[in-house]
């Protein structure tokens, strides 16, 4: 007889009981691990001044990844808190205020603090402006390399301050 029934058996068991002492179960695939989700912003209510005689409110803080270059600023965002590691470049940080319509432009300094484990690794300053037909604007901020894969893995917080005054905290993940 070709087909051996015993034989067959302690065949079958020898390779589930190999399967199962050499970690390759399918339990582990089920099995999850829990990942800290990167926490919702703080945006702090009062007012912070953008000018003299001109106050504004921060209303959202997203981020979204890109490559490093103008052309971020252009394209169409996809807006999250988790970043992979292998993929990611430059991380911008999306800054929109509310205010009343100014008589004129108004510059004024956003600086960025990124920290990790409460260490800052990076501070990112750039000039902006409103315009005196605008009631709100969205402003950019990135920081990050050319290439992927330089992020280190961990949760981040983004300090944001609007000439000097810390108005919220945003954060992201680089998983």
């Amino acid at each position: 007889m070709i087909f051996d029934l015993k034989r067959s058996c302690r065949l079958l068991f020898l390779g589930l009981f190999l399967l199962s002492i050499t970690g390759c179960s399918t339990t582990g695939v089920l099995e999850s691990r829990a990942v800290p989700a990167a926490g919702e912003p703080k945006i702090l209510e009062e007012q912070v001044a953008l000018g003299p005689s001109i106050n504004a409110r921060v209303t959202t803080i997203r981020f979204f990844e890109g490559e490093r270059s103008k052309l971020a600023f252009t394209t169409e965002r996809k807006y999250e808190t988790r970043f992979a590691k292998t993929i990611t470049r430059t991380v911008y940080t999306e800054i929109n205020l509310d205010y009343p319509r100014p008589e004129s432009n108004v510059y004024f300094p956003i600086t960025l603090n990124f920290r990790q484990n409460g260490r800052t690794l990076r501070i990112e300053e750039v000039e902006t402006r409103i315009g005196p037909e605008w009631t709100s604007s969205g402003h950019l901020v990135g920081a990050g390399n050319f290439d992927p894969g330089k992020w280190r893995v961990g949760n981040y917080e983004v300090d944001v301050y609007i000439n000097a005054k810390k108005a919220a905290t945003g954060y992201f993940e680089i998983y």
